[in-house]
Order: C-alpha cells, then sequence, then structure tokens
C-alpha cells in the first residue's frame, strides 16, 4: 500500500517523535542518531511507506576554489573535502562542477564563467577577499567552506579550531607535559589565529609558563624554514602544538635528524588528521576533521539556504577529535584513541 507524504505523521506518532525527525531519517541526513534511524526505516516498512523521490532540489552546484588548493600539501585536507562534496550531491542526484581561480582573477574579480542560472548555488573554498564572495553572491547563493571573514555575511561551515585546539593542548597537559611551544602563521588564515587562541587559553588556564622563543606565529611550513627555526634555538620545551599536520610533520623529521627522540625529549601534536600524520614515525597526534560530514553540512546549509532564502545566515561549525598517537607519549604501535578508524 502507498501513502502520500502524510504518512510520515503516521511514523512519528507510531514511534511518539516529530514528524521532522522522520523525514530527516527517511532522508538519511545528519541529525538524527542511527538507532532512531533505523526504526524509522523498520516503521516505515511496516505500515507500507513508500517515499516519493523528489525532484532533485541541488540539480547543479559550482564549486570556486582557488587554484593553489590543487598543489600539494594542500590537496592532502582539500583533496578528500572534494570528493565527499561530489558524493553527497550526487546521492541526491545532483552534480558539482569544479572552476579554479587564480590571484589574478580574485582581484579583477574576474569570476568563471557560466550562463546566467546554470547553478543554483555556489560552494566556495579557501581563501577569497570579501568584495570576490560578494560577487558570487550576486550570481547564487554562497556557502563558504572551511574559511571565512566577518566582513561578509554568507552560509559558512568552518572547523571549530579554538575548542579543537584547547583540547589537544589540554591533552598534552594531562600528560605532563610542563612547557609547550606554539607554531602557526596566524597572518595565514583566522583557523589559526583561533588555534592560537584555543593553545593559548589551554596554556594559560593551567598556569604554565611559556618562553616567547618557543612560540612561532609566523611559521613559514617549508622544512627548510622548520629547521632554521630549530637551529636558532638554545632550549626546547616538553611538547609543541602545531596548526596543522605540516608543520608538526616538518617539525618531527627536523627533531629526528637532529638526534632527538619523539616523544621521550619533545611531543608534538598536530590539527586536520593529514595522510602525513596517518604515516608518519612516530605517528602524529592530531586533531581529526571529519571530510564526510563536513561536505554533508556544507550541502545541507546550501539546500536550507535555497528552501528558506530570507532566514539570517548561519556559521556551521564542526567539531574536530582528538586522535592519540605515539607522537604525544602513545605506546608504540598502540592507537589509545583513532576518529579515523586507521593505524
Amino acid at each position: 500500500m502507498t501513502r502520500d507524504k502524510t504518512s510520515m505523521a503516521d511514523i512519528a506518532e507510531a514511534l511518539g517523535i516529530s514528524k521532522n525527525a522522520v523525514s530527516i531519517a527517511l532522508k538519511g541526513s545528519p541529525g538524527v542518531s542511527e538507532r532512531t534511524r533505523e526504526a524509522v526505516k523498520r516503521m516505515a516498512e511496516q505500515l507500507g511507506y513508500q517515499r516519493r523521490q523528489p525532484e532533485p532540489r541541488l540539480r547543479a552546484v559550482a564549486m570556486v576554489f582557488h587554484e593553489s588548493l590543487l598543489q600539494a600539501p594542500a590537496t592532502l585536507f582539500f583533496g578528500p573535502l572534494i570528493q565527499n562534496l561530489q558524493k553527497q550531491l550526487a546521492r541526491r542526484h545532483g552534480s558539482l562542477t569544479l572552476f579554479g581561480v587564480n590571484d589574478e582573477d580574485e582581484l579583477n574579480l574576474r569570476l568563471p564563467s557560466w550562463p546566467d542560472g546554470a547553478f543554483e548555488g555556489i560552494l566556495a573554498l579557501s581563501e577569497f577577499s570579501p568584495p570576490f564572495i560578494r560577487a558570487l553572491q550576486r550570481r547564487a547563493p554562497v556557502v563558504w567552506i572551511d574559511h571565512y571573514t566577518p566582513q561578509v555575511a554568507c552560509d559558512k561551515v568552518v572547523t571549530e579550531n579554538q575548542l579543537g585546539a584547547y583540547e589537544a593542548v589540554s591533552h598534552l597537559i594531562s600528560r605532563g607535559y610542563p612547557s609547550i611551544g606554539f607554531l602557526g602563521d596566524l597572518a595565514h588564515s583566522p583557523s589559526y589565529v583561533e588555534r592560537w587562541e584555543g593553545y593559548h587559553q589551554a596554556v594559560r588556564t593551567a598556569g604554565l609558563v611559556t618562553d616567547d622563543r618557543w612560540v612561532w606565529k609566523a611559521a613559514d611550513e617549508r622544512a627548510s624554514e622548520v629547521q632554521a627555526y630549530w637551529e636558532s634555538l638554545e632550549s626546547l620545551p616538553s611538547a609543541w602544538f602545531c596548526a596543522n599536520d605540516i608543520l608538526a610533520f616538518n617539525l618531527l623529521q627536523v627533531i629526528c635528524e637532529h638526534g632527538y627522540s619523539v616523544p621521550e625529549d619533545v611531543a608534538i601534536v598536530g590539527f586536520d588528521d593529514l595522510q602525513l600524520a596517518q604515516a608518519s614515525v612516530p605517528k602524529i597526534t592530531t586533531m581529526h576533521v571529519e571530510p564526510k560530514y563536513y561536505a554533508a553540512r556544507a550541502v545541507q546549509v546550501l539546500e536550507d539556504r535555497l528552501d528558506h532564502p530570507h532566514r539570517p545566515f548561519e556559521t556551521v561549525r564542526v567539531a574536530p577529535e582528538l586522535v592519540i598517537r605515539q607522537s604525544s607519549g602513545g605506546v608504540l604501535g598502540e592507537e589509545v584513541t583513532d576518529a579515523a578508524g586507521q593505524g
């Protein structure tokens, strides 16, 4: 027996949950537990409910990104994110078309060329100037991913950087490391500023004293620059928190090349959970940012914007998860927590 869409109310009544929860479960969207999702599916089958496939809400979406994201090491983070965005739209019977822009395009507000109305929405990925994002908004609704500035009013999906950094540094403190340094380029991104703030809050709350020489707030990710910084130091902290895994990896290499051991002499924690952190020796403790969920939320926010074009803009912050590996004192060969499910 086929029921019309009001039968969602029947499912909700039978389970004692809201109709909205039933809708989320049937769509496969994030927002309900797996237990609830399975209960809804079983009840729908018992009631003979057959959900009509709606017309795809997002038939065509444009992704605009800076061409630098196609170069290593940026691809380590953004490659999986783009792949998951494509998968999320494919599940909705939609498509994602990629448009790369360079510095000159951005400076001159030269937007990618496509016919008016070709795309329902735009996903903007990477650092762009406020004028460039506003120019994109004149073409279609925009969701800005993994970057933002307060000067632009639009929907954004970003990492919960400050709390993530606070958790990472608190982990080091709980392991008994009495002095913790910081490496990160605060001029590079608001994300790194937030990670610095999380680091500073954790150190201050614990009452730790940090030598300014162990804090490099204009850190250059290049291995040669990390080596030069290391060689300029007269003393070492007991641990370092790095604003990303690239810095953490290069720092680890330099430490080991100079005859020191990680974590016996110096512990390291990174951020992002790139393949570098998973493959290094020893493996690097880091904050895992889940690209699959990140992509799902970005697509959902864009769908919601199309359904509710006049509602206030929102910033969705995706919380990272601590992944404890050997670089912060884990037993060799054993990972206490691994959100990525990889050894």
